[in-house]
């Protein structure tokens, strides 16, 4: 686990600014969410959902899977 940790950290490099946002989802994807807010926590980033996404600006956006949310046809 460590190893992908360091991975996409490497990835995701050292950007001015960076935008997580959620997609919509299930119970589970609140384990997707708050393990990007742990691999985060050492970055200076703001989180969104994805109805805010067309009114936000900056460098890089880290977008999380999401499985089919209970609303979904």
């Amino acid at each position: 686990m460590e190893e992908s940790r360091k991975l996409i950290l490497q990835e995701l490099g050292d950007p001015p600014d960076v935008t997580f946002v959620r997609g919509r989802g299930n119970l589970g994807d609140e384990l997707i969410w708050a393990g990007t807010r742990a691999l985060l926590a050492h970055h200076i980033y703001r989180e969104i959902d994805l109805d805010g996404l067309c009114r936000t600006t900056g460098h890089t956006v880290l977008l999380t899977g999401a499985g089919k949310s209970p609303n979904s046809v």
